[in-house]
């Protein structure tokens, strides 16, 4: 029972965090009215609910480090953003799964479910039935989502309860 409250609260903090912090961004790259318009678009609110786990870590990194280096706010948010909201959500569904395995179970079954969330509106507005471009779609949105499932899957793992074998 506990690893179901896990990843429930888990999912639950992921969205949520998501949702605030790219309204933070928008109100702090002054676009608040262009965040609230485009939220009328099914692509754009799967987007903003569950965005940062289409981005590996490696990714929010690199893009930090060039965006501190250029100076912008909104960049830096973004980033600092797409790391904390998977590793907050993480943590807490680490803590709440009650034992390691069931912490690392919990964040990466939110983190495929999220990925395969992201892929609803695409295959909805796909004109194409190109194979390939089916593919790019998945290996971009989905295999991200395995490896943001792994990485913060650790730090889920290094907060939950001892378990004794």
């Amino acid at each position: 029972m506990s690893f179901i409250k896990g990843f429930v609260i888990g999912l639950v903090i992921f969205v949520a965090l998501n949702f605030v912090f790219t309204l933070i961004i928008a109100a702090a790259s002054g676009i608040i009215g262009v965040f609230f318009s485009g939220l009328t678009d099914l692509g754009s609110i799967f987007t903003l609910l569950f965005g940062p786990i289409a981005t590996e870590p490696y990714t929010n990194i690199i893009g930090l480090w060039t965006a501190g280096g250029a100076g912008s706010i909104a960049g830096i948010l973004t980033y600092v953003f797409n790391i904390a909201s998977p590793l907050i959500a993480a943590i807490i569904a680490g803590r709440l799964a009650g034992g390691k395995r069931f912490a690392a179970l919990a964040w990466f079954l939110i983190a495929i479910l999220t990925a395969g969330l992201l892929l609803i509106p695409e295959f909805l507005n796909l004109t194409s039935t190109s194979l390939l471009e089916i593919g790019g779609i998945i290996f971009f949105t989905f295999i991200p989502g395995v490896i943001n499932g792994v990485f913060y899957a650790t730090f889920g793992m290094l907060v939950s309860e001892s378990e004794f074998y």
